[in-house]
């Protein structure tokens, strides 16, 4: 009787772990991006959903559960989804916190990515380094790796922005619980 409670006991336990940690199927891969212009920080901020979570929004984009998804239906359900994201960023730059807002339509693509531009204005910043931090609070509901998007070309004298986080190694499995991103713009001297 013994032995059958305490096998019992770490069945229990271990499915309790299991379940634990999120399923791995809705892990989402990031793009980032970032620059800026007239003042204003941009950062594009590219989602590559599984077939699985891609899905499920379809279900959710159906607002009138008819099974026919509307422009108006997705661009709705588009455009909240930007505002929850913007709102889940938590952003600072020289240590002063500011707060992204959506920026245009989201842009599908053929692999099942959106491309999300959001724009901070910045506060007033000295010739040199200026350190920033983006912490992707959306990132910890459905957490996954990211990489770096290339960055636009930059004019001699224009202010540019350099990343210092560096992206997991390509084909690594391993990926923090949520994302924090640091990075300088660099002002001209």
């Amino acid at each position: 009787m013994k032995r059958l409670a305490l096998s019992l006991f770490s069945a229990l336990f271990a499915s309790g772990l299991a379940l634990a940690h999120e399923s791995p199927i809705d892990h989402v891969e990031r793009e980032f991006q970032f620059w800026v212009k007239d003042n204003q920080l941009f950062l594009s901020y590219r989602l590559q959903t599984t077939d699985r979570a891609t899905l499920m929004e379809l279900k959710q984009m159906d607002g009138n559960g008819n099974g026919k998804i509307t422009d108006a239906e997705r661009d709705a359900f588009l455009t909240q989804k930007a505002d929850v994201i913007a709102k889940s960023f938590a952003l600072e730059v020289n240590q002063k916190p500011l707060t992204f807002a959506p920026v245009g339509t989201v842009v599908r693509d053929r692999k099942l990515g959106q491309t999300f531009l959001f724009s901070a204005p910045l506060p007033p910043l000295k010739p040199g380094s200026n350190p920033g931090k983006l912490v992707d609070g959306y990132s910890r509901k459905y957490p996954g790796g990211f990489r770096w998007k290339a960055r636009p070309e930059v004019r001699p004298g224009e202010l540019r922005v350099e990343p210092l986080t560096p992206p997991p190694q390509p084909g690594s499995t391993l990926h923090p619980p949520w994302i924090e991103l640091n990075f300088e713009i660099v002002v001209p001297q």
